[in-house]
């Protein structure tokens, strides 16, 4: 192999980790909270009898190894914070966290505190959209991609736990998304037209992004029992599965606009924030923007499409912009909109933050303005 070869098949691979990073947001993976605190004050009462301030922790108990120490932890930040009562309720597999968000804010929680991976962190967000109760972050999961975008500490629990109870919250957005759940296994020679009246099902919430095609492919084929032995491996594995798939043909309507936008992609996503672990893969993407980002990235002739789309992803962090032109081997294109409408001619693998979400022929998906209030850096609100 000259040295030719050898870098080709670096970006090959650069670039295949850009859509592997969007596998493992979802992913869980118990967390270690380590030796952060040994004394707690006990809970308090005002004098008068008044009732005080409470506090509750929605967490994924996986991610938790020494239950008493996290919540001897969690109580000191919020008396820090003026919450003398902490209620702690744990998520389960069939409810990853909406019920018990609901639960909190019915029973009358001053702060909510999602405590868990962005699976857990998502499902807390979107039941307690538009409260205006303030929401902390204690992220515990490998991606933790909505607190990186926020800039919140993920390899220092204890200073994560202290700012989700004691910072100020900023308004952030958050997007919901609906899809027409088909089957991919019916048949389906009929061309779908993209304004036809097509049965959407409930929405769910997202914080970062959500796609279909070649990201959705390979998060649907990732296998759980080769990802519990090898971890992100297997993504790779999926990713190379699907790396050299069929390029979609997707129609795209924005703020419904009459005029559709025909395009042929590999992958096309849409963000409500743009960055993964130690890149920025949709630059203008921010979490309080009150808009939308779409990214269509399309690779053509194989090897050298997936190369030429890495050394731009590449070329864009470092600060040179590699403009496309038609004989782009690999390319991406970025728009914006406050509410995106997308059909596919055949169905599709759906991905929300990471999470296999089954497959589609259209789906809708809308940014929430500033719907959430979260305790974060307050240089996440100047971005």
């Amino acid at each position: 192999m000259d040295w030719f070869q050898l870098v080709l098949w670096i970006l090959v691979l650069a670039s295949l980790g850009v859509v592997i990073f969007l596998g493992t947001w979802g992913v869980d993976h118990a967390g270690k909270l380590g030796h952060i605190l040994d004394t707690v004050s006990p809970e308090e009462h005002h004098a008068d009898g008044s009732p005080v301030e409470s506090a509750y922790v929605i967490f994924n108990p996986v991610k938790i190894e020494d239950q008493d120490l996290f919540e001897r932890t969690c109580r000191e930040s919020a008396r820090h914070g003026g919450y003398h009562q902490v209620k702690f309720i744990a998520t389960t597999e069939e409810d990853p966290g909406t019920k018990q968000a609901k639960q909190a804010l019915a029973e009358g929680a001053k702060r909510i505190v999602a405590a868990g991976g962005d699976g857990t962190i998502r499902m807390v967000a979107g039941a307690i959209a538009n409260s205006g109760i303030p929401m902390g972050l204690i992220p515990l999961g490998t991606g933790n991609l909505y607190a990186r975008n926020l800039e919140l500490p993920t390899d220092d629990l204890k200073k994560a736990i202290e700012i989700a109870f004691t910072t100020e919250p900023q308004s952030m957005d958050l997007a919901w998304i609906r899809t027409n759940q088909d089957d991919l296994g019916k048949e389906n020679s009929t061309e779908i037209p993209p304004h036809s009246e097509v049965e959407l099902g409930s929405e769910q919430p997202f914080l970062v992004i959500a796609g279909l095609g070649f990201d959705g492919a390979m998060m649907a084929d990732t296998n759980d029992t080769l990802k519990d032995k090898i971890g992100w491996g297997a993504y790779v594995a999926a990713g190379i599965k699907n790396a050299f798939g069929k390029r979609l043909h997707v129609h795209i309507q924005r703020d419904d606009a009459e005029k559709w936008s025909d395009l042929k992609v590999r992958t096309l996503l849409i963000a409500n924030c743009g960055g993964l672990p130690g890149m920025i893969l949709i630059p203008d993407a921010k979490p309080n923007d009150s808009k939308l980002d779409i990214a269509a990235l399309d690779v053509k002739r194989g090897v050298f499409g997936w190369a030429s789309l890495g050394t731009k992803l590449f070329a864009r962090n470092i600060g040179i912009d590699l403009k496309d032109h038609q004989f782009d081997a690999g390319s991406i294109t970025y728009r914006q909109a406050k509410k995106v409408r997308v059909a596919t001619e055949s169905p599709q693998q759906v991905q929300i933050d990471g999470d296999p979400a089954g497959t589609a022929t259209v789906i809708e998906v809308e940014i929430d303005a500033k719907a959430l209030l979260v305790a974060a850096p307050q240089k996440s609100e100047e971005q």
